[in-house]
């Protein structure tokens, strides 16, 4: 049976659950709110399914294929401002319900009075909303893997949306290739703590005297793609009761610092330049290297295409989006996250041991307080976005720095 004594070897896929034929198996969260596989060993018939279906036990081999890159932009205004990105998960999404498939990805779970990210289908194009602008939490996945395979097994066309690891869990419990199937993977920088989250929630109602029913990460409305601006709504709101930049709010600030990404995180399986994917998809925050017309400040998404699959689906996209091809090579260029793990940060376990001791309240301002440096940062910030030159001003030091 499968045994987590070392979490950095779980990514918490969910596949081992999915796949046990006595169904002896749930993911239950740790302290820090991380799923972990649990076995009930009197129920537990000893198959060994569970290790073999495993990504991180038995991965699959990185083997070299013909690759193309692009970069897309979602011809939808409305569909582009509300993605984090170039929407180009939409444009796909939209053309497999058109052909009547149905979608799997990652969003806020359906009629659940908690925020918390789960793994769920839809079959409609007015649902897709769901599923865009990214989510700085790991998704559930539940049983969603074998809800996948009967769909696939009744000839419905699927397309699947997730991390590399997630990704990597389907393929393994699936076992054989699916004509149906269009798997897409994103580019992950890493997944946090759940727990963190529940936190931070908990810092916003004390500060703000509202209970979020929806944290948009990226928002875009006021700075535009260049710069990450976390957002709070109550309830169906379209205007935000609280919104904070990458420099001010406590809980971008622990995700960029890497102080509370789940263990295996740091010693991530999953980052290499071939993938059994279809379609690998990421930000383009330095488009202008590659296109003037997508340089916009409204976002691009680069795609990294794997398979003959996803060059076709591709090209049917395009009557929803702008799709520019790139050279490969200089679209991995310089691509930090798609290679390497995030670098654990020394001061983890003191902050994770703070996020048991303390409320939410406490944690953040302690952790993360509204000190002078990040006044004059958030400062700096507004008056460049004042006067106009955010992106150059952003531009220059990123030179100066390297980056």
């Amino acid at each position: 049976m499968i045994q987590i004594t070392d979490k950095t070897l779980c990514c918490g896929c969910a596949a081992c659950m999915n796949i046990c034929p006595v169904n002896c198996i749930s993911m239950k969260a740790d302290e820090e709110g991380c799923e972990y596989p649990s076995v009930d060993v009197c129920v537990c018939i000893g198959c060994g399914k569970c290790e073999r279906v495993c990504p991180v036990l038995s991965p699959l081999a990185e083997e070299a294929c013909d690759q193309e890159a692009f970069l897309v932009q979602n011809k939808d205004e409305r569909v582009l401002l509300q993605s984090t990105s170039g929407g180009a998960f939409s444009a796909l999404a939209e053309s497999i319900i058109e052909e009547g498939g149905v979608v799997w990805g990652s969003g806020y779970a359906p009629d659940s009075p908690a925020l918390v990210v789960t793994c769920f289908a839809v079959d409609t194009v007015g649902k897709l909303q769901s599923f865009r602008n990214s989510k700085y939490l790991q998704s559930s996945i539940g049983y969603a893997f074998r809800k996948i395979e009967e769909q696939l097994r009744d000839s419905t066309k699927v397309l699947f949306s997730g991390t590399p690891c997630q990704a990597e869990g389907l393929i393994r419990y699936l076992g054989r290739p699916f004509d149906n199937l269009i798997l897409v993977d994103v580019v992950c920088r890493a997944v946090p703590s759940n727990a963190v989250f529940a936190s931070y929630l908990e810092w916003l109602e004390a500060k703000t005297g509202k209970k979020a029913t929806q944290v948009r990460f990226r928002d875009k409305r006021r700075y535009g793609y260049h710069y990450s601006n976390i957002c709070a709504f109550e309830h169906d709101s379209e205007e935000p009761f609280y919104s904070a930049g990458v420099e001010s709010d406590p809980y971008l600030r622990a995700f960029f610092s890497n102080i509370c990404d789940r263990p295996c995180c740091y010693e991530c399986r999953f980052k290499k330049r071939y993938r059994r994917v279809d379609l690998t998809l990421w930000d383009c925050f330095d488009v202008g290297r590659f296109s003037k017309t997508m340089n916009n400040n409204k976002g691009a998404t680069r795609v990294l295409v794997h398979s003959e699959k996803g060059a076709l689906i591709l090209k049917d996209i395009q009557p929803y989006a702008h799709v520019e091809q790139i050279e490969v090579d200089r679209a991995i260029d310089r691509v930090n996250e798609l290679f390497n793990s995030a670098r654990k940060n020394p001061k983890r376990s003191i902050f994770m041991e703070d996020l048991l001791r303390m409320d939410g309240c406490t944690l953040m301002e302690t952790w993360f307080p509204d000190n002078l440096r990040v006044k004059a940062e958030r400062l700096g910030r507004r008056v460049a976005e004042r006067f106009g030159v955010y992106d150059t001003v952003k531009f220059f030091l990123k030179k100066l720095l390297g980056k």
